[in-house]
């Protein structure tokens, strides 16, 4: 059995499931009470038979250390991303954005060919290095939340904590997209 933390009550343990749907077991937790209150959220990224994944999309600043050369394409103004909830460095609810091949892999062939180097005339070399993008996402993942001490705000298991002022634009992408909602909480921190 899987160690980690429940994506549902947040409890820590060595004895959790994971998801069995066709998300690729990315959410795990305690029981089946626990994935079923987490299945409102959990089922907009868990395709189902009849049902797609949230199609996502979203504006990525460059990775760091990229470098556009004359005559490469124009760094994408969006790119296909998945939402992945995992907890944070406090033990509280965080998310983060990773690159997804969900719309296809030629919707990263740019970012292959910009910042990975890829040959941009070969299709096979291309789709190698995009592929690799989504299984190595962990390298590089462009953060929407920011940890924040219990003492200044408490967030339940299900809550995050979005630094608005520096992603606005996912911010207001995961708004609309239905992926998230705004509980009303606010805090400045710093």
């Amino acid at each position: 059995m899987p160690t980690g933390i429940c994506s549902h009550c947040g409890r820590e343990a060595s004895d959790l499931k994971k998801c069995m749907g066709r998300c690729g077991g990315e959410e795990m937790y305690c029981n089946r009470s626990c994935q079923k209150k987490d299945w409102p959220q959990h089922k907009k990224i868990c395709p189902g038979k009849n049902r797609p994944a949230q199609r996502l999309v979203l504006t990525v600043p460059v990775p760091p250390g990229a470098k556009s050369m004359p005559g490469d394409p124009p760094w994408p103004s969006d790119v296909p991303v998945k939402v992945y909830r995992k907890m944070d460095g406090l033990n509280n609810s965080g998310v983060a954005l990773v690159y997804s091949d969900h719309l296809g892999l030629e919707r990263l062939h740019s970012i292959a060919q910009i910042a990975y180097g890829a040959d941009g005339d070969d299709p096979r070399e291309l789709n190698r290095v995009a592929r690799n993008l989504v299984e190595e996402c962990e390298m590089w993942q462009p953060h929407v939340t920011s940890p924040v001490d219990p003492s200044i705000m408490k967030l339940k298991p299900a809550e995050a904590c979005f630094n608005t002022e520096k992603y606005p634009g996912e911010y207001k992408a995961l708004l609309e997209a239905g992926v998230i909602s705004d509980t009303g909480k606010r805090v400045r921190i710093g």
